[in-house]
């Protein structure tokens, strides 16, 4: 069986290159990595958790339940709560790459349990479609909504405490099976705490005008990040409660399905405004792959692309880099230790992974050419010409990047082919633009033996000359600027338009329908479709878009701007706009308890700024547009989407952060992680080595 998988994979690996220009020799190493695509035979697929069948579900929460019993989660969980990782994840522009390397390493620990658990993802939670379901009226609470809280946890009972990894935490009692290991500081097992689901409204923040004006508006990855982080992230981790309210998180295991969605968000951003692979120069200097150091997100600064993640466990009672960890390390070290190794999902090597989007976001956002340029540019753009067969070490002309059209710009020259506003992400010249290279499609971006799917980087060396280009590079993947070389499948499955999709036929015809699969139910395709294109919520976006569009003289970031105050408002009127609890406020630092849209409804009901349209409800006929006075109005006062003049975080906390992360900064400059051999396998490196003599860890 063994053996079939790794043939599987050699399999994957040359269908890969041989879809590319370049083609690979006999030298490359197909890699067997723990927990990586090899040992399953195909490069994993994250989904929602309703899109998975009824075996699917069991597996995953089999595998859940085991890394509970083990102590992996808590593991974890004390991870994220250690003084100096806490603070650059959640207070600093690390709080994506922070995460997504910590999903990676629970990931593979999960399919490495046990050769049945080999192609085990983890299951993402959908908020928007719970949302969408919510609006339209269909159901009416979060565990009403999203069957991920029925499946991962149950029916809430009666009210208790715990003290999990030192953090008090209190709720309703959630007892099923996957928690059957779980206990807490003071021997309390069988349950997990959140609060009563069956009372808590799908947060305002998972409107779908909310994420799409985050989204095109957010010209910087800092900017992008703070609209996630301070916005969606915190709702739902508020709204769930327990655990989630706290740092001790990760203690829920829901916590790795609500941060796959958050990974799966920045996803969609780069698919949305780039649309193509960003090469290694790119990746560490474009400001939409990543913040500059001198980039504050939430209100501190002080972390750039090469900054070094800081994760730590404690081992015998000493705290060491989690790559030492020794159950683990190994899942840590694979790809990488600085932020902008885990800059793109499809490169990085054998743990290179994709995601099953929701159709909500794909007919309604990403296909949508008046608002992601980027992907649009390449879904319209033709396929390059192959170029002839070459050996691995190749040699190519660069080409410098340019400016990417805006949204607005991208409905008058949808067919523009030009790649993301290059500036440093770690302090330097914004001037010293780097050459391009090609992208390696699938390759590994982190440097420790990650060849498996694609490139070993090698050298740690910013020489992108066309001489050093291929060196040590295995199956790169040569792409056309304007041309997307790793979602291909998904662009030929949609169709580019204008505009909001709205189909009442669809509604019509598939409404609840589901299909019968041996013993699994899975809902229907169609019916997925009919939740992202049908019911009065769509008309009443299409009627609100359609007619912003015509008002606002085609500026689709004022269109977006102006659709995420009307909604904030309409579902401040029919539902409530729930504030932050005072608890989570303290766990989490927050400089306030009002959520993003709480925040957008102050603003209008303060007359800081002003609103083309109104609507009582998610009904076309309550909308109601200003005259052209307000209109005017409107567009004279429209300024971008920045990050946040004031700090997002308690005032009060900032200097702590700061001082936290800096120690982080020096902890990781007198310490080495565990490198990789070729193959993968995990050694030890000499602890005076110190990849931080060439890039500081803050970048100060």
């Amino acid at each position: 069986m063994q053996v079939l998988r790794i043939l599987a994979a050699l399999a994957l690996a040359l269908g890969v290159a041989s879809a590319s220009p370049v083609t690979v020799d006999a030298s490359v190493t197909v890699g067997n990595l723990a927990g990586g695509n090899a040992a399953c035979g195909s490069q994993r697929v994250r989904k929602p958790w309703s899109s998975l069948s009824v075996v699917e579900k069991s597996l995953y929460l089999e595998a859940a339940g085991l890394a509970i019993k083990n102590g992996v989660v808590s593991d974890l969980a004390a991870m994220h709560i250690e003084s100096m990782g806490e603070a650059q994840a959640h207070h600093s522009c690390a709080f994506f790459t922070w995460h997504r390397r910590m999903l990676l390493a629970y990931e593979g620990y999960l399919r490495d349990l046990d050769p049945k658990f080999a192609c085990v993802t983890i299951p993402y939670y959908d908020a928007h479609t719970a949302y969408v379901q919510a609006a339209n009226k269909k159901c009416k609470s979060m565990y009403d909504c999203s069957d991920i809280f029925r499946d991962m946890g149950g029916e809430p009972s009666g009210e208790a405490d715990m003290s999990l990894n030192g953090e008090p935490v209190s709720g309703f009692k959630v007892k099923s099976a996957v928690f059957a290991s779980n206990c807490d500081d003071d021997a309390k097992c069988g349950y997990m705490v959140r609060n009563n689901l069956k009372q808590v409204r799908v947060p305002s923040g998972a409107g779908f005008a909310s994420f799409q004006n985050i989204v095109t508006r957010s010209a910087d990855y800092a900017t992008f990040l703070e609209g996630i982080q301070f916005g969606l992230h915190n709702e739902i981790h508020n709204a769930v409660g327990g655990a989630m309210a706290t740092f001790a998180s990760p203690r829920d295991v829901f916590f790795f399905s609500w941060h796959g969605a958050i990974d799966m968000f920045v996803h969609v951003y780069h698919l949305c405004r780039i649309g193509v692979p960003l090469t290694e120069a790119e990746l560490k200097k474009s400001l939409e792959a990543f913040s500059a150091a001198t980039q504050k997100c939430g209100g501190v600064s002080g972390v750039g692309a090469s900054t070094k993640v800081v994760q730590k466990m404690r081992v015998n009672g000493e705290l060491v880099d989690v790559t030492e960890h020794p159950t683990l390390g190994k899942y840590f070290a694979h790809v990488g230790d600085e932020m902008w190794n885990y800059g793109d999902p499809r490169q990085l090597g054998d743990y290179s992974y994709s995601y099953e989007l929701p159709e909500i976001l794909t007919k309604q956002l990403l296909s949508n050419k008046d608002m992601c340029a980027g992907f649009n540019r390449v879904a319209e753009a033709p396929a390059p010409t192959p170029a002839p067969t070459v050996k691995a070490t190749l040699k190519s002309t660069p080409t410098t990047p340019t400016k990417a059209a805006t949204a607005t710009q991208a409905s008058k020259n949808a067919t523009a082919t030009e790649k993301p506003t290059l500036a440093s992400a770690d302090g330097s010249d914004s001037n010293d633009v780097p050459t391009v290279k090609p992208a390696q499609g699938y390759g590994g971006y982190g440097g420790r033996g990650n060849s498996s799917y694609g490139h070993s980087s090698g050298s740690d060396d910013d020489d992108d000359s066309a001489e050093d280009v291929g060196a040590g590079l295995s199956g790169g993947v040569a792409v056309s600027v304007g041309y997307d070389a790793y979602g291909k499948d998904l662009v030929n499955s949609l169709t580019t338009h204008s505009g909001i999709i709205v189909s009442d036929a669809v509604a019509n015809a598939t409404a609840g329908v589901v299909s019968d699969v041996g013993a699994v139910n899975v809902t229907s395709n169609a019916n997925k479709t009919a939740v992202a294109t049908t019911g009065d919520y769509w008309v009443w976006v299409k009627t609100t878009y359609d007619g912003l569009v015509e008002r606002l003289e085609g500026n689709m970031e004022l269109v977006a701007q102006q659709m995420q105050l009307i909604e904030c408002q309409a579902f401040d009127t029919v539902f409530g706009v729930t504030e932050f609890s005072g608890e989570f406020v303290k766990n989490f630092h927050l400089a306030s308890n009002r959520p993003l849209c709480g925040k957008k409804v102050d603003e209008i009901e303060a007359g800081n700024v002003t609103v083309a349209v109104a609507a009582t409800e998610f009904k076309a006929e309550t909308i109601e547009f200003a005259d052209a006075t307000v209109i005017q109005t409107v567009i004279d006062e429209f300024t971008p989407l920045t990050t946040s003049a004031q700090p997002l975080i308690n005032p009060n906390y900032v200097h702590t952060a700061e001082a936290a992360i800096a120690a982080g900064a020096d902890a990781a400059a007198t310490s080495a992680p565990a490198t990789a051999s070729k193959h993968g396998s995990p050694t030890q490196s000499a602890g005076t080595e110190k990849r931080a003599k060439k890039q500081k860890i803050c970048d100060f």
